[in-house]
């Protein structure tokens, strides 16, 4: 038994929500307008709507982003409106970066300095491509 963990609880609740895009097939996603103070509002309150509906949960999971700017938006506001441990994963479609241009190491070093608790990938791609080394033998982030 680890020590250094609090005793599990009887229960243990987990939300989990994904990208803003499920309107891409139209081509009207709505972080297209990156940059612009408006769409990033836009997307940020599609998150605090999802965090809200879901009081209550002891860990938050934001997954299947494909750019890593909404995934560090969706941690920004988990961040700011919860106090419980997140998750950020990714998906990779059709290439080795997310759809602005990071690798998995990338995205993984930079989501962990910003604070979220897990990284990870998911959906899309072969689990073998996702877990290789990106750069050199040197892991992205060290537990």
């Amino acid at each position: 038994m680890n020590e250094c963990l609090p005793p599990a609880p009887a229960h243990f609740i987990l939300e989990t929500f994904g990208r803003t895009s499920s309107l891409e097939t139209r081509g009207d996603w709505k972080w297209e307008e990156a940059g612009s103070p408006s769409a990033r509002d836009l997307v940020a309150a599609m998150f605090e709507e999802q965090i809200e509906a879901q009081e209550g949960v002891d860990f938050t999971i934001g997954e299947t982003f494909w750019r890593l700017e909404e995934a560090r938006l969706c941690l920004e506001v988990i961040k700011k409106h919860t106090s419980v441990p997140s998750m950020i994963t990714v998906s990779f479609r059709g290439g080795d970066k997310t759809e602005d241009g990071d690798s998995p190491a990338e995205g993984a070093r930079i989501l962990t300095a910003e604070g979220t608790d897990v990284v990870g990938t998911n959906c899309m791609r072969d689990p073998k491509f996702n877990w290789k080394p990106h750069h050199g033998d040197e892991p992205a982030v060290h537990a």
